[in-house]
């Protein structure tokens, strides 16, 4: 009668060793190095950060100065056409024989005057 009661409950297998745990971080363990990697990426990011920042504030500055440029040169072309047109007018009055030195003088002044005030 005991043989069926031992093929029945088979001896049990012995346990497998459990594995080694992953050693805890302990005070021995140096971090420092990884610390110190993390403090330069965040010391690099500060300086790119505030490197692009300079450089958009230089962007906007050109940018300014562009469009006052652009203005300007809008401004001088005016003047130059206006210019131009006088002394097209100019040239039409000595053909025909009218106006003479003294009417051109005084048409080209107040040109040259509008002029000079623009370069200052």
């Amino acid at each position: 009668a005991r043989a069926p009661a031992a093929a029945a409950a088979p001896a049990p297998a012995p346990e497998p060793a459990p594995a080694p745990a992953a050693p805890a971080p302990s005070t021995n363990v140096d971090t420092s190095y990884f610390a110190k990697m993390e403090r330069s990426k965040e010391e690099k990011l500060l300086h790119l950060q505030k490197e692009r920042d300079s450089l958009a504030i230089q962007l906007r500055r050109f940018e300014d100065g562009y469009q006052r440029m652009e203005q300007q040169f809008a401004q001088t072309q005016k003047e130059l056409k206006k210019l131009q047109q006088l002394q097209a007018k100019g040239r039409l009055g000595e053909a025909t024989g009218g106006g003479g030195e003294a009417s051109r003088s005084s048409q080209r002044a107040p040109a040259e005057a509008s002029l000079l005030d623009e370069e200052e």
